[in-house]
Formats: C-alpha cells, sequence, structure tokens
C-alpha cells in the first residue's frame, strides 16, 4: 500500500473517532495504535501483511470477522483482552468506522488532513531523516534480539517524536530488506535510499541483493515508482561493480 494513503486512512480513523464518537485523546490514540497490534498478529500467523489501513482493499465482512475473532468469545480473545480491552474495542471501532466510510469520503479535504491533538504536536506526524536513521539504528538492535518491535516503536515516539505505529512499520521493513521477503508499507524514497544504501554498507553485496529481492517482490505485485527507481538505482550499482565482487 502507498505510505501517504495509509496515513490518510489512520488521520481519517482518528478524526473520525474524535469527531462523530467523541473519544478522548487517549482513547484515540490507543485504538489507531491497536489496528498495528492486530496487523502484526495476523501477519505472524499468515505470514503476510495484510494491511487494514488500506481501507479501499478488504471488505466489511473481512474486518467483522476480525473483530469477531478478538471478541470476548473469539479464538484471539486473550489477544482482544490486552489492556483492558484494547484491542478488542478498537476492531469494533474499525468496523464502525468502515461502516461510515462513504460518508467520510463525501466529507471531502476535511477528514484528510493530518488529524493531530494539538498544534505543538504537528511536527511530531512529519518524518524527518534524523528519524528515519533512528529507525535504522533500533531496528538493528530488534533484529539482533535487543529490544521488541513494539518498545522500539515507542522509545522512537517518546524520545524522537515519531508516531509509533510509523515507527513500527519503518522497523518492520528493514526486518523485510534484511531476509528479502516481500516489502510492507512503501516508503518515501529518500527513507528507502537511506535503508538501502545502510545496508550495503554493513552487509555488502549480500545484503543488498536480499534487500532488492524484497523490493523485487513487491513491484511484482503492486506499481509504485518511488520505490522502483530505488530499485533500479541500487541495481545499477551491482551491474557497475560485477567484477569487484
Amino acid at each position: 500500500m502507498d505510505y501517504k494513503k495509509h496515513i490518510e486512512t489512520k488521520n481519517q480513523f482518528r478524526k473520525w473517532m474524535k469527531q462523530e464518537e467523541v473519544k478522548k485523546d487517549s482513547t484515540v490514540y490507543s485504538y489507531s495504535l491497536a489496528i498495528y497490534e492486530i496487523i502484526d498478529h495476523q501477519y505472524e500467523i499468515q505470514h503476510y501483511y495484510d494491511d487494514l489501513y488500506d481501507i479501499e482493499n478488504i471488505t466489511l465482512s473481512d474486518l467483522q470477522k476480525l473483530s469477531d475473532d478478538y471478541d470476548t468469545k473469539g479464538k484471539y480473545k486473550k489477544i482482544g483482552a490486552i489492556n483492558n480491552g484494547t484491542i478488542r474495542a478498537a476492531i469494533k471501532a474499525y468496523v464502525r468506522f468502515y461502516k461510515n466510510y462513504s460518508y467520510i469520503v463525501k466529507k471531502g479535504e476535511d477528514y484528510k488532513k493530518e488529524f493531530v491533538w494539538n498544534e505543538d504536536e504537528k511536527s511530531k506526524h512529519k518524518i524527518t531523516m534524523e528519524q528515519v536513521k533512528k529507525c535504522y539504528e533500533f531496528a538493528k538492535k530488534v533484529e539482533k534480539g535487543i529490544l521488541d518491535k513494539n518498545g522500539a516503536g515507542r522509545i522512537i515516539h517518546d524520545d524522537y517524536g515519531m508516531d509509533e505505529g510509523s515507527a513500527r512499520m519503518y522497523i518492520d521493513n528493514y526486518l523485510r530488506l534484511r531476509t528479502g521477503t516481500i516489502f510492507g508499507v512503501t516508503m518515501k524514497k529518500d527513507d528507502l535510499r537511506y535503508f538501502v544504501s545502510q545496508l550495503y554498507t554493513d552487509f555488502g553485496k549480500d545484503g543488498l541483493n536480499k534487500a532488492l529481492n524484497s523490493l523485487r517482490l513487491f513491484l511484482v505485485k503492486k506499481k509504485h515508482t518511488p520505490t522502483k527507481k530505488v530499485y533500479d538505482e541500487f541495481i545499477n550499482i551491482l551491474d557497475q561493480n560485477k567484477g569487484a565482487f
């Protein structure tokens, strides 16, 4: 899924909860993050990244089934009960949001604007290169087992001001690039270029080949020009340096 669209849907969900369901800011924040918990849990089960914020490619029946699975009598009820039932409540809220999505689309630009809790926090939702570098740094710690992905995401949010969900997505992308498995959510071109360049620096030709395979698998499924440009750039680097390896 396109990262910009992913963030747009998440912001729509947050604004809808705030404006239509009059939820507290803390609830809005925790529910929007709980959707990532479900995404991660589903990936552990099916080994495929199913982005629930890709709202145009999911169905109400799919979401309702997930809601039932995480409910008090569902097969994932223990997961749903985490943090006093936050995950269970979050997916129920997301089902209600989905049912109202056509109304939200009609509301137009108002729901597409970035959701912020106050003006001072607005800058926290714009990803800087410093934050990208911290994601790479902490992703290596996750890979080594020093931290888990959730803990790393919280640290990047608390210490460096990056949206926690975005930080976790970037860490997840690092892990996919490292193993050569299909790339997850798209990144800005400069951010992706930094990741791939650092992987080449840190892990040599083998690291670069795995990263490129991850991007190739993604590009087979989805056309995305920024990702393709980075892929082509580093394929050319490999071709130019064949004799050096």
